[in-house]
């Protein structure tokens, strides 16, 4: 038996044509054989009422209705279907060798009665037979019609069309002689159910998906939505099934757009393309669709119109207009935050270094004049006015860090880091080791510079033990290379990972260790830049470990 799950809608659909068509045939051929049968008959009529033409004439004309029933029968059953001959009267039936062959039995094992059709049709299907047979008896009917099933010598149930007609009658109008064909139509059933079965598990998943699902003819009348499509604008199905797609459920201002690009999609025999629309709520809101489509036709290759699966992309676009408005917002007050932040630095140059300039000359003019307190008020001044300086230059490399334009180069990583190290130049009691080769990286060199000037640095400020060591390292982990800066020093508390991040954030008193709290929040602007990331691993007392990713490409 042939599979027809996996068939598509338009196979089936073309396989029940094919069907039909050779049902058609054969019903044609029925009637000309009863209709030949027919004129025989008459003949032999004749010949009996002209009994003076002789016997010889008669015997003619039954022969040649032997003839002509041999025939019909040869031409029926070669066309694949079975013949039965039915005596209304004493229920002997005559079955023939492919009604038989039909239900898998041989010639003997079917006798010539009424009860062995009546006996396999099924309990379900029987009280019909009967039906459409009075129908035809009592001239309801030109022909004797019926589907059922009837079981075959296996054991299973072959679907049969049954066709046949009444060609005599008793004196008292009672049925006396039917002749009738039977016809195994059981690929056909079996394609029929296969077709109803796709279509319902088809129309289940429109219904229960949450996406708009419409079909639509050719004139772009709706025949077809889910209840999705109902709940989601707020109508019945009765006031807008067969109603016009563009005047029923499109606002007013996109109806003649869409309805330019549908119609010329139709008729180049192409579905309408992917894309956006907007539909119209019963109560005039306006919701956006995502529609995919897909042309529909008829089975001799005609358009019949298209179907259309929307998602309701509504609230993602008024999330991305927010996100796009916010994205500007925030570029706008970031911009302005630069400008505020570079003009103050600049700006406090100048009254900076003419307070600079008047405590230096305090200092060496007048130094011996001060007692040994403002002598300490006076280098406090100068170290104070030092450490305003360190920051407003702080604040101004970290406002020029998003606008410096320095083209991607490749860099030799190793070559960077020795001259962070040279521009620093280590104390004698720290020991700088770069374990491993560094890699050659397309990136901008001052950028990376001033982040490994940073990191080191920051080590070697911090530095509590008599013979310091810092360990440079890297490592390729497929996308990015992830480096390290290790030292042995005074490592920090867990609680403050994230805080030494922080803009002007620092760990010990600016009297203590003299900084500006923006080293390591360059660092990490400079690494996110490139879409890596920057995290420290330490233990207080044993040292610091400063871990951050670069792109390879």
């Amino acid at each position: 038996m042939k599979d027809y799950k996996n068939k598509t809608k338009e196979q089936l659909i073309k396989e029940l044509a094919e069907l039909q068509q050779v049902n058609e045939n054969q019903q044609k051929d029925i009637q000309e054989c009863l209709r030949t049968q027919k004129e025989y008959r008459d003949l032999l009529n004749n010949t009996n009422e002209g009994i003076a033409q002789g016997i010889t004439e008669r015997n003619q004309a039954e022969e040649a209705l032997v003839h002509s029933e041999q025939r019909w029968q040869f031409a029926l059953e070669g066309a694949g279907d079975g013949v039965w001959d039915w005596d209304v009267q004493t229920n002997e039936v005559y079955f023939s060798h492919r009604w038989k062959e039909m239900l898998g039995y041989e010639d003997h094992e079917i006798s010539n009665s009424l009860e062995e059709w009546d006996k396999r049709v099924h309990p379900e299907d029987k009280k019909r037979c009967y039906e459409d047979l009075e129908k035809h008896f009592n001239g309801e009917t030109p022909f004797y019609k019926n589907q059922h099933r009837v079981l075959c010598k296996d054991g299973t149930y072959k679907w049969i069309l049954d066709r046949g007609k009444v060609i005599e009658w008793t004196p008292e109008g009672k049925p006396l002689r039917i002749i009738g064909t039977q016809s195994d139509i059981t690929r056909r059933k079996q394609a029929e159910a296969a077709l109803r079965e796709s279509e319902r598990r088809f129309r289940e998943m429109l219904q229960n998906v949450k996406l708009v699902a419409v079909i639509m003819d050719t004139k772009c009348a709706l025949t077809f939505c889910n209840d999705y499509l109902l709940q989601l604008l707020g109508w019945n199905r009765e006031d807008i099934i067969g109603r016009d797609w563009f005047e029923t459920l499109l606002p007013p201002d996109v109806r003649e757009r869409d309805a330019r690009i549908i119609n010329s999609s139709l008729e180049q025999g192409m579905a309408p393309p992917y894309g956006e629309s907007e539909m119209r709520t019963k109560s005039g809101e306006r919701r956006t669709i995502l529609w995919s489509n897909t042309l529909l036709l008829n089975p001799d290759g005609s358009s019949a119109g298209f179907a259309g699966i929307g998602e309701d992309i509504t609230e993602r676009r008024a999330t991305e207009k927010r996100s796009h408005e916010l994205m500007q917002k925030l570029e706008s007050v970031n911009r302005e935050l630069k400008d505020f932040a570079y003009t103050v630095s600049h700006d406090l140059k100048a009254p900076l270094r003419g307070i600079r300039s008047l405590a230096d000359w305090l200092y060496h003019d007048y130094q011996d004049k001060f007692d040994e307190e403002g002598q300490e008020q006076l280098n406090m001044l100068l170290n104070r006015t030092q450490r305003m300086h360190n920051l407003l230059e702080g604040i101004l490399k970290y406002s020029r860090l998003s606008n410096m334009k320095e083209e991607n180069t490749v860099t030799n990583l190793n070559e960077v880091i020795m001259e962070a190290i040279e521009l620093f130049g280590a104390p004698d009691n720290i020991t700088i080791i770069i374990e491993n080769e560094m890699p050659l990286l397309k990136l901008e060199r001052t950028r990376i510079l001033q982040l490994f000037q940073n990191l080191i640095g920051n080590s070697i400020k911090y530095m509590d033990k008599p013979n310091g060591l810092i360990r440079i390292s890297c490592q390729n982990q497929g996308e990015f290379w992830q480096f390290s800066v290790q030292d042995n020093g005074c490592g920090i508390e867990p609680r403050n990972f994230d805080k030494i991040f922080t803009i002007f954030q620092t760990l010990k008193s600016r009297d203590e260790f003299e900084s500006t709290g923006i080293g390591l929040t360059i660092v990490k602007k400079i690494v996110e830049m490139y879409g890596g990331k920057v995290w420290v691993e330490s233990k207080v007392g044993e040292g610091s470990t400063f871990k951050f990713t670069l792109p390879t490409r």
